[in-house]
C-alpha cells in the first residue's frame, strides 16, 4: 500500500472512531427504553432503594431508603452483550460482597452468594453469628451508545434473602430482609485521551516512542496500541502493537505518525502528529514542524463540540547531544 493510501486509510478509520464518538452526545437525550435492553454493564453506579421486608434485622425497617454504591466488571464482554458479570456491592456500614452475575436474557442477570452478618449474644458480638444466602437479580433499563457499542446507564435490582442461619446460642427467631433499588451510572465511561511523545536517536534516523495516553471516564486501562510511523518504505516496520515502540526512518524528512489506542472496554481514541528527523547526526536536533500541531480524529467524548483534539510532540534527543 502507498504512503497516500495508507495514510488515507488510517485517517479514516480515526474519522469514523471520533464520528462514533460524538454520537454520546446525541444518544444521551434519548427516553430511556422500554423494556429491558442488552448493554455493557461496567461502571459504578448509584444505587438508590428501599427495603421492602425487614423481619428481625437489626438497623432496618420496611419502607427504609437506602444508598449504595455498586460497582460492574464485564466477563467476556462481545458487542453488546456480557455474559457474566462481577459485582461488587455495598452493604450496610460500608461493607462489600463480591458476587458473580450470569445472564439470564436480555438485559438480565442474576446470582446466588452468602455473607455473614454479626450478631450480639452474652455481652459479645460474633462477626459471624449469622449466615445470610440472598439472591441479586439486575435488569438493565436505558443504555446509551459509545462508539458503537451500547453501555448500561440505567438499571433496576433486587435483593432478596429468604432465611437468615444463626450460629449464636441466643436465638432470636427467624429473620429476613429485602429491597428494590433503582440505579444510575456515576460515571458514563468514556474513551482513554490518547497522546505521546517521541526521542531522536540513538540510532541514526530512528526514534522513540512513549505511550503518554491517559484513562477515561471509568478508569478503564489501555490495553492495545496500534502506530503508524509514515514512513512507507520501511514495509512492515512501519506499523507496530507495542506500546513504546522504536522505528529506524528510511531517511531524513517531516514524517506524520499517528498512534490509536483501545482500553479494556474497546473504546478507541487516537493522534497524529508530525515528526522531523534531521539530515545527519551533526545537525540542530529535530523540532517539529510548523503543521505537526496536530490532527487528531478520535477525540474523548468529553470534547462535546466534536473539534479535533491537538497535541505535539515534546521530548526530542539526538545521539551525541544532551537532553
Amino acid at each position: 500500500m502507498t504512503a497516500p493510501r495508507r495514510h488515507l486509510v488510517l485517517g479514516l478509520v480515526l474519522s469514523f472512531s471520533l464520528l462514533l464518538t460524538d454520537g454520546v452526545c446525541a444518544r444521551a437525550a434519548d427516553s430511556p427504553a422500554a423494556g429491558p435492553v442488552d448493554a455493557r454493564v461496567i461502571s459504578a453506579f448509584v444505587m438508590h432503594g428501599r427495603i421492602v421486608t425487614a423481619v428481625r434485622v437489626h438497623g432496618e425497617h420496611q419502607g427504609q431508603g437506602i444508598t449504595r454504591h455498586w460497582s460492574f466488571t464485564g466477563r467476556s464482554c462481545l458487542g453488546n452483550v456480557c455474559p457474566r458479570l462481577l459485582l461488587r456491592r455495598e452493604r450496610s456500614a460500608h461493607r462489600y460482597s463480591r458476587l458473580v452475575l450470569s445472564r439470564v436474557g436480555v438485559g438480565r442477570y442474576a446470582g446466588r452468594g452468602r455473607f455473614y452478618a454479626g450478631l450480639r449474644c452474652r455481652g459479645r458480638t460474633d462477626p459471624r453469628g449469622e449466615v445470610v444466602p440472598y439472591r441479586i437479580t439486575v435488569t438493565v433499563t436505558d443504555a446509551v451508545a459509545i462508539q458503537g457499542v451500547e453501555f448500561a446507564r440505567g438499571l433496576t435490582a433486587s435483593y432478596t434473602n429468604l432465611k437468615r442461619i444463626d450460629h449464636t446460642r441466643c436465638p432470636v427467631g427467624p429473620s429476613h430482609d429485602a429491597a428494590h433499588y433503582t440505579g444510575v451510572v456515576s460515571p458514563l465511561p468514556t474513551p482513554p485521551n490518547a497522546s505521546f511523545s517521541a526521542v531522536l536517536g540513538p540510532a541514526p534516523d530512528g526514534a522513540r516512542f512513549t505511550d503518554t495516553s491517559t484513562r477515561g471516564a471509568g478508569g478503564a486501562p489501555v490495553v492495545g496500541w496500534l502506530w503508524n510511523f509514515g514512513d512507507a518504505p520501511s514495509g512492515n516496520a512501519n506499523e507496530s502493537q507495542a506500546q513504546n515502540p522504536v522505528h529506524a526512518f528510511t531517511g531524513p524528512g517531516t514524517y506524520h505518525v499517528c498512534m490509536i489506542v483501545t482500553d479494556a472496554n474497546g473504546l478507541r481514541a487516537g493522534l497524529c502528529n508530525d515528526l522531523t528527523v534531521p539530515a545527519s547526526a551533526g545537525s540542530p536536533p529535530g523540532q517539529p514542524s510548523k503543521r505537526s500541531v496536530a490532527t487528531t480524529a478520535a477525540s474523548p467524548p468529553t470534547n462535546r463540540a466534536g473539534r479535533v483534539r491537538t497535541g505535539e510532540i515534546t521530548a526530542y534527543r539526538q545521539k551525541g547531544r544532551p537532553d
